[in-house]
């Protein structure tokens, strides 16, 4: 190699290695923040009994029969005033309450409208937590993590950041990579001086195909449409669905009807009369603009025909069994799968354990490349003091 080579090789690491550490610089936060609650939602259900233990309370199943009692002791824990919008039922087996939600507001932060919420054991149908229009933990980590939770514009921010990430990762593969090919030799732990140069370094080159997977995922849930585009040219199949749904228009907010002409427990019947089967799941109050209940099931094991949701009209009792739309086309399989692979839904715990541990790896990594950066910049501050010093 001449002399030409080695300067060009030596500039071309100078500027990649400015360019890594400005990245890190500016995405600090961002970066440490999307780690971070990313590592919470991996086991979404774990990190909510950790954060709001007494909703999970259920001394006993939840019992169809008991609904009455259930929606009245769901109305002593809202505020006066406040009606049912809606009612989550637990799955059979587990120890989670019944969750009830009050009317939603108006709110500008990302996410549903905020509603005050109670939860009620399916065993005493005793109410065992309750929660106002705040944010809870959460919301907190959902919103962190989808927008940074700034509202519009966040979630294009996140996009960006996942561009910035997988760059990082190209470019930091690329400062790791041993200019003597001796990949062996740079393996070994004592590669600098210090701690923590070590620490960045060991950690990042085995997180590199981790950090890469979800960084690239991460963007293509924000911008389905763009990457969905970009699918269907490579496919051939150029009339096809992007698979662009991520940004869908939220419904408009409107208050639970003051009264209604059946009860709870009748919407239910009606819908099961009209081929609803299997566990319920979940039913929504009419709304003052929309005096419809909607009542849904769990149709696993149930038969074939069974109705996943049936909408019934409080003022006539007709129903409606919705056609539930299934957009197969392959932009939208693909967009699946890449929330399925950034959630850990894919690949059994192993994966999980794998998607948990690199958003400690990537805070790690933006706490260390930091203090790196700070050290080296100290360093060169007092050798500048020395010069002057001796001048």
């Amino acid at each position: 190699m001449n002399r030409g080579e080695v300067m060009s090789q030596k500039s071309l690491r100078n500027i990649w290695m400015v360019t890594h550490r400005w990245i890190g610089i500016i995405g600090l936060a961002a970066m440490f923040l999307l780690a971070v609650s990313g590592c919470f939602l991996v086991w979404p259900d774990a990190s909510e009994r950790l954060m709001h233990g007494d909703r999970f309370k259920a001394s006993a199943a939840f019992d169809e029969a008991r609904l009455e009692e259930y929606v009245e002791s769901a109305r002593t824990g809202l505020p006066d005033g406040d009606r049912i919008s809606a009612m989550s039922v637990p799955p059979a087996g587990s120890d989670r309450s019944i969750l009830t939600g009050g009317r939603p507001y108006e709110s500008g932060r990302v996410g549903p409208p905020p509603r005050h919420r109670t939860w009620i054991d399916p065993g005493s149908a005793d109410v065992t937590s309750t929660w106002g229009l705040a944010p809870d933990g959460m919301w907190i980590m959902h919103a962190t993590h989808g927008h940074l939770i700034f509202p519009g514009f966040g979630r294009t921010l996140v996009g960006i950041f996942g561009f910035i990430l997988l760059f990082s990762v190209f470019t930091g593969a690329w400062l790791w990579w041993p200019r003597n090919g001796k990949i062996l030799k740079a393996l070994r732990w004592k590669r600098a001086p210090d701690f923590i140069s070590n620490l960045h370094h060991m950690v990042g080159f085995w997180s590199i195909i981790p950090q890469a997977v979800l960084a690239f995922t991460g963007a293509y849930i924000v911008f389905p449409a763009m990457f969905g585009a970009v699918v269907l040219l490579v496919t051939g199949n150029l009339g096809g669905d992007t698979g662009g749904h991520d940004h869908e228009t939220a419904p408009p907010i409107t208050a639970p009807a003051e009264t209604t002409q059946y009860a709870a427990s009748e919407a239910v019947s009606i819908a099961r009369e009209a081929g609803g089967a299997g566990d319920l799941t979940f039913i929504a109050w009419p709304t003052e603009s929309n005096p419809v209940w909607m009542v849904q099931f769990n149709c696993r094991g149930a038969e074939s025909d069974c109705a996943h949701a049936v909408r019934v009209n409080d003022e006539s009792g007709a129903t409606v069994i919705p056609v539930e739309e299934h957009d197969d086309t392959i932009a939208t399989e693909v967009a699946d799968l890449m929330m399925e692979v950034h959630a850990g839904g894919v690949g059994g715990p192993i994966w999980q354990i794998i998607v948990f541990l690199s958003g400690i790896v990537l805070a790690l990594l933006s706490v260390s490349g930091i203090i790196m950066w700070a050290q080296k910049r100290g360093g060169r501050v007092r050798v500048k003091k020395l010069r002057m010093q001796r001048a």
